[in-house]
């Protein structure tokens, strides 16, 4: 009998799920749901349950075929019991009981990770870091996120907080402060004295203007420094970039790797990939299914 586990992405914007196969077969198509995060924490509950009950009720499997259900949310966590601690974007879920409040209302096994460890593991097993034995994944966007997977599994870190690099000084502030969306309006800001978001900033590179293009050169060159800090310390064979500012990645990944080439040792030169993801959304979700393999063998 095939089994299938609901990989559950839960974001500040928006909540994805989808029945997935060991294989990282989707099952149906993937359900979207708006978190809307701002909203009292019973209401967002409801609609997290709305969306693992619609993955659920496929007409392709049956119930006893569906081995648990994982979840990738914005960290911190504590993993030992599933609950969400203070993340920023999930202001009413702060100290929510996640798994508790889960298996409580489907009576299924289930696994929580941070978003930016689902999206590592994701790639690990079905993306660009397929068949890798130590690779990064780096997300981009509204935060900063990174998770480091080592040989298919995982590196927590004694804590349960490795790769929590978005908190660690740089410049004036953290890596986050620049490598987010709210680093790019910075950036923007600096340079032209006006605001626009990142998106406008994007579309502007894309139609030439020059400090637009400047700006991308300069989130480039910081990533790079970032990248560098990574690859000295855990020496991975493969770094897969993703989340909505990974769309931009032709803008910056010429300085970017310039920058990582300047500033690692001379044999990860020779082989060291960096790559941007084709996966997208779908990572994180495969990779919350796997925590549920990963766990029920």
């Amino acid at each position: 009998m095939a089994r299938y586990a609901i990989g559950v992405d839960v974001g500040g914007t928006k909540t994805s799920a989808a029945a997935i196969s060991d294989d990282g077969t989707i099952v149906g198509n993937i359900l979207r749901i708006p978190t809307l995060a701002e909203r009292p924490r019973q209401e967002v509950e409801a609609r997290l349950f709305q969306v693992i009950e619609k993955t659920l009720r496929s007409d392709s499997i049956t119930a006893e075929q569906i081995l648990g259900i994982g979840v990738g949310t914005p960290g911190p966590l504590d993993l030992d019991s599933g609950t969400i601690l203070d993340p920023w974007n999930l202001p009413t879920l702060h100290y929510y009981p996640l798994k508790q409040r889960l298996e409580q209302q489907f009576g299924l096994p289930v696994f929580v990770d941070n978003d930016a460890n689902c999206f590592a593991l994701g790639e690990a097993y079905f993306g660009q870091a397929k068949n890798m034995s130590v690779s990064i994944g780096i997300t981009l966007g509204t935060g900063l996120g990174c998770g480091i997977v080592i040989d298919g599994k995982i590196f927590q870190g004694a804590t349960g907080t490795a790769a929590e690099i978005w908190i660690t000084p740089y410049l004036d502030g953290n890596f986050e402060d620049i490598l987010s969306g709210r680093g790019l309006v910075k950036l923007y800001q600096q340079i032209t004295g006006q605001k626009k978001t990142a998106p406008e900033i994007e579309q502007a590179a894309q139609q030439g203007e020059k400090k637009a293009l400047e700006v991308w050169q300069q989130f480039g060159y910081h990533l790079g420094i970032l990248l560098a800090y990574l690859i000295n310390c855990i020496d991975p064979e493969v770094i897969v970039i993703g989340g909505s500012i990974s769309k931009a990645f032709e803008l910056f990944k010429g300085k970017m790797r310039e920058t990582v080439m300047q500033n690692i040792c001379p044999k990860p030169r020779e082989n060291l990939k960096v790559f941007c993801t084709q996966l997208g959304e779908k990572a994180n979700i495969f990779g919350a299914a796997r925590l549920v393999f990963e766990n029920r063998r």
